[in-house]
């Protein structure tokens, strides 16, 4: 999914609103494909070390469908964060490459005097 968001341009620190749609987006197919397997694996709920899963275990009432919002919710702002933190740096060092405007005073490489 990250490679049809690059191809479409999404991935650009200029564009934040893309980014995090497109974190979202590979945020929630990833927690569909992560609660299919644990309800076919049958491996919830999970009593780990998670804030999130004992508060959504008491604002739910019900172990399994906290544990699901759990899933849900932690695959979400992970693949946001892991969407936004490589982006920002390949287009930090793409901007440093091409000569861009938003480089200015910024170095690859130290050049001798």
């Amino acid at each position: 999914m990250t490679w049809i968001f690059w191809q479409k341009g999404w991935i650009d620190i200029r564009r934040p609103g893309h980014v995090l749609i497109a974190g979202l987006l590979s945020g929630t197919v990833s927690a569909i494909f992560t609660i299919a397997i644990t309800i076919n694996l049958r491996t919830f709920p999970v009593f780990r070390d998670s804030w999130g899963l004992p508060f959504f275990m008491d604002v739910t009432g019900n172990a399994l469908l906290g544990n699901l919002i759990e899933q849900f919710a932690v695959e979400l702002v992970d693949k946001t964060l892991s969407l936004s933190s490589p982006c920002y740096c390949l287009s930090r060092l793409r901007d440093c490459r091409t000569g861009s405007k938003y480089a200015e005073g910024m170095r690859l490489f130290h050049e001798p005097e």
